[in-house]
């Protein structure tokens, strides 16, 4: 547990240091300047503040109210400290953002009573964060393949475009379909369907391996891959990594005309701009790809076709098969 301790009295701060020694489950720093605690409180990762309310320059109170107007610091525990006895002090200490108010000369039980008391929340709110964090990933997978489900490929393009808005930077969707999937499955049966959407799953993953690149099972036979940072070019580059690492995997089927489970790929691309909605700009660009991707269909299959090709993408429906 990190505390920092702030007050400008140095017989305080080493009252207060005494009282701390030899508790090694607190790693606390100790100053006299509030405006040298202001900037290491910005900068650095404390979970509990103890500070001088009357500082010469920037009081107590005056320099929570600053950190309380950031969000990161919005729950941060504070506990006041004060030479004062008078109760209207004490009242506004919990008004001006303060969590508890100690009297100076701080005596030992008080104070790690107080410490004890905001680590054991913290610790609970840190357990329930990795709690629903956990739960969130799970309802984010889609449990045959372990990439993500459509819900998690949504949620996670939405973060992507965010950064890659803030910096025009280049963002390219591939969308990948299993070939004559439907007549697999009446071929040899949904067992072995699974079999073939989890080896394409493996290709998939051996051909978009940076750990920035979002792969997903977007529903039944068809899969996504989001990359960031990449032009059309590399694109093509990974989708073609792809198909041939499912042609090495050589997953035999008399339900394809080439004798092997085959992918068809749509690529679209394009840098993000900061003036078109998160929402927007990732349906438009997995809209692309998918129209591609029925383009790559309609091109006889096993290929990898890119929206930006002179090519005219049809406006098709129904299944892809």
């Amino acid at each position: 547990m990190q505390i920092l301790v702030l007050d400008d009295n140095p017989d305080d701060l080493l009252q207060i240091q005494r009282v701390l020694e030899g508790h090694a489950e607190f790693t606390v720093d100790y100053l006299t300047d509030p405006y040298e605690g202001m900037a290491r409180i910005e900068s650095g990762d404390y979970d509990i503040l103890v500070l001088d309310i009357h500082m010469p320059g920037l009081s107590g109170f005056d320099l929570v109210g600053r950190l309380r107007a950031n969000e990161r610091f919005q729950w941060i525990p504070v506990i006041f400290l004060t030479g004062s006895t008078s109760s209207d002090e004490l009242a506004e200490s919990l008004l001006r953002g303060g969590d508890a108010v100690l009297s100076k000369p701080v005596n030992v039980s008080p104070l790690l009573q107080q410490l004890q008391v905001f680590k054991r929340t913290i610790q609970r709110h840190r357990a329930m964060q990795a709690e629903n964090q956990s739960l969130m990933r799970q309802a984010h997978l889609d449990p045959l393949t372990g990439l993500l489900n459509r819900r998690g490929v949504e949620y996670q393009t939405q973060q992507m475009l965010s950064d890659c808005r803030e910096h025009a930077r280049d963002l390219s969707v591939l969308m990948i379909d299993i070939d004559h999937f439907k007549r697999f499955n009446d071929h040899h049966g949904h067992q072995e369907g699974d079999h073939a959407i989890q080896t394409v799953a493996a290709a998939i993953r051996m051909g978009a391996e940076r750990e920035t690149d979002m792969l997903g099972r977007y529903g039944g036979e068809e899969f996504s891959v989001i990359l960031p940072d990449t032009n059309p070019s590399g694109a093509r580059t990974v989708a073609e990594a792809i198909r041939k690492n499912l042609a090495m995997l050589d997953l035999s089927t008399r339900s394809n005309p080439t004798g092997r489970v085959t992918v068809s790929v749509g690529i679209a691309s394009d840098l993000v701009p900061a003036h078109e909605p998160y929402g927007a700009n990732s349906m438009r660009l997995i809209g692309e790809a998918d129209s591609a991707l029925f383009y790559a269909k309609r091109n006889g299959r096993d290929g990898v076709q890119n929206a930006a090709d002179d090519a005219p993408i049809p406006a098709l429906s129904g299944q892809k098969s």
